[in-house]
């Protein structure tokens, strides 16, 4: 098997991390309005059944507007997280692939880690790259480990 090309990819807010958010919210929210109308209670109880779901969609809004900016970078032997003139080095895990956007976990050997959302439209000419380098070890199970440290 061929090495994988070095590459560079811009990692911040995903299109489809906030889909994914917004579908589950509505999802919770259409679930708490047909109990609402199921049942006709129109006490403190819906109220605050509608309050809670309205916070946990302002939390997740909150969180998702947050999300770290930075490369993710292979080197052709090693992953970085490149953020704010910082560099972890560490392990990265396929969670979820979409072929247009995957769900990343990145580890650095000091136990902390991270989620990162890449999207294909973000730099659409390394994408092929990047999943390249990604899977350049053969493995392509979800929450296997792509490359650890030695």
């Amino acid at each position: 098997m061929q090495k994988a090309p070095a590459v560079a990819y811009p990692a911040g807010r995903s299109r489809v991390h906030l889909g994914v958010l917004t579908m589950a919210w509505s999802w919770v929210l259409a679930l708490n309005a047909a109990c609402w109308l199921g049942t006709e209670q129109t006490g403190w109880r819906a109220a605050l059944l509608a309050a809670l779901t309205l916070l946990c969609g302002l939390v997740a809004l909150g969180l998702w507007r947050r999300t770290p900016v930075g490369d993710l970078v292979w080197d052709g032997a090693t992953w970085r997280w490149e953020t704010q003139g910082i560099r972890y080095t560490g392990d990265l895990r396929v969670q979820v692939d979409l072929q247009f956007s995957m769900l990343l976990h990145f580890s650095d050997g000091a136990g902390a880690w991270r989620w990162i959302w890449l999207d294909r439209s973000d730099a659409i000419p390394r994408w092929t790259a990047l999943r390249r380098a990604v899977y350049a070890h053969g493995r392509t199970d979800p929450g296997t480990p792509i490359l650890t440290r030695s």
